[in-house]
Formats: C-alpha cells, sequence, structure tokens
C-alpha cells in the first residue's frame, strides 16, 4: 500500500549502503525527531532506486547529515514486510560536524594523559611456593 508523497526532515543515522551490487541503488536509516525528547524518535528506512540520486547518496552524505526527503511511504501489508520510505528528492539541510580527532599530547598540555592512581598497593611480594608434581601454589595469608 503506497501513501502520497511525504515530506520529512531528519538526520542520517549511519553510513549509505548500496541497495545492489552495481550501486545503483543505496538504503539508509533517517532518524526523525519531531521533539527533543528520545523516546519520540522513530528510525525510518529508506531506499533511493534513481541511479544519479543513490550514487549521490551514497558518496556525498555522512552519518549525522540533517536531510530534507521526499517520498512514498510503503506500508506492509504482511508482518514479514518492512516499511519503509521510497525517496524521490533529497537535500541537503546541514552537514554533520567533523569527528573530533585529539592532537598529539605531548609535555603535559591541556589533553595529556595523567597517570591513574594506584588503587591496589601490595604490601608484601608474593610468598607462594610452587610444587613441582602439582601447579598450585599458595597464597599469602593476612599475617604476612
Amino acid at each position: 500500500m503506497n501513501t502520497g508523497a511525504i515530506v520529512l526532515d531528519g538526520f542520517l543515522e549511519n553510513a549509505t549502503i548500496p541497495g545492489d551490487l552495481h550501486g545503483s541503488t543505496a538504503r539508509f536509516r533517517l532518524t526523525l525527531s519531531p521533539t527533543d525528547e528520545r523516546t519520540d524518535e522513530t528510525v525510518l528506512p529508506c531506499t533511493v532506486t534513481d541511479p544519479a540520486l543513490a550514487h549521490a547518496v551514497l558518496h556525498d552524505l555522512a552519518p549525522g547529515d540533517k536531510l530534507r526527503v521526499t517520498g512514498h511511504l510503503h506500508i506492509p501489508r504482511t508482518p514479514d514486510e518492512p516499511m519503509r520510505l521510497a525517496v524521490t528528492t533529497l537535500a541537503v539541510l546541514d552537514t554533520a560536524p567533523p569527528p573530533h580527532r585529539p592532537g598529539p599530547r605531548r609535555h603535559g598540555g591541556a589533553g595529556a594523559l595523567r597517570p591513574l592512581p594506584r588503587l591496589v598497593r601490595r604490601r608484601h611480594p608474593h610468598r607462594g611456593r610452587l610444587h613441582r608434581d602439582r601447579n598450585v601454589g599458595r597464597l599469602p595469608d593476612r599475617t604476612g
């Protein structure tokens, strides 16, 4: 069952994937969030069958991009059919920020790693004896 064309704004959930071996179709997931509440979010699977648009989707989009898609919603007729949006047009409203890659951490600068405090201190070295005939050691007792 197909509905009329709808327009949705959302964010690209993951990297896009080709829908076939030749890359003439594409698939992606669009996260729709009408409010700032995480419980109101919907993830909608989308397909692109136009080869030119599929090429652009596969090579030009990055996860986190804000998109406006227009297409037809395919409602499943049976429980084993997925619901999906067949995208006919797509516009990038905003690009995702580049992933944060910290620079080298040297000389105790702002991003330098500090050693963790020593949480476990051994007061006595391990005083175990290994038996020749079996691999069993005696654990240290509390007295030392």
